[in-house]
């Protein structure tokens, strides 16, 4: 191997480099999404269903599914797998928007049994059952805000990594072969 060819080896293997860490990335943030998804179809079906947390679990769970499978793409160079696993964080993004905005919406009050609770306190001049909405409304209000910045940043994330897939592509084919073979061994 000519000092060229060494050198060019090197490159690649720097090229790589951002692919194979936005691959553990993905990997770690959809398993977590399958996780929380699984917990989420678990408690929206437990006592009372929440279609809503069902909705969401589920779309937690399909996002996370597909970040895994395109992250090992993602990770050999492939050019369709950072769109693809922003689809996911937007989709994800979109199911949690519209399931807060149903929620802040459409939710009911307190219940009543909570509101006869809180007649009997508001002899200490406090309306809990206001209280315990607005504590609703905000807990809503922040998780989608939240959502917002998280699933709007790993979007972002994946979608810069276009042009590391593009970078990477530009090397040879058997730069590439080799660096990944060298990036199994490690």
């Amino acid at each position: 191997m000519s000092a060229e060819d060494r050198q060019e080896l090197v490159e690649t293997a720097k090229r790589l480099e951002p692919l194979k860490r936005a691959a553990r990335r993905g990997r770690a943030n959809g398993l977590g999404y399958v996780v929380f998804g699984g917990l989420s179809l678990l408690l929206s079906i437990s006592s009372n269903p929440d279609w809503v947390g069902f909705l969401i679990g589920a779309v937690l769970i399909g996002a996370g599914l597909v970040e895994r499978s395109q992250a090992a793409r993602l990770g050999q160079g492939d050019p369709v797998a950072p769109a693809r696993m922003a689809q996911a964080e937007l989709a994800l993004l979109g199911a949690i928007l519209l399931g807060g905005a149903i929620k802040l919406v459409f939710s009911p009050s307190a219940s009543g049994e909570l509101r006869t609770a809180a007649g009997e306190l508001s002899g200490l001049g406090l309306d809990v059952a206001d209280l315990i909405d607005s504590v609703t409304r905000l807990v809503y209000a922040v998780v989608m805000a939240v959502s917002l910045l998280y699933q709007g940043g790993m979007a972002r994330y994946f979608l810069k990594r276009r042009n590391d897939v593009a970078i990477y592509l530009a090397s040879p084919e058997w730069a590439r072969s080799l660096a990944q073979s060298m990036h199994r061994q490690n």
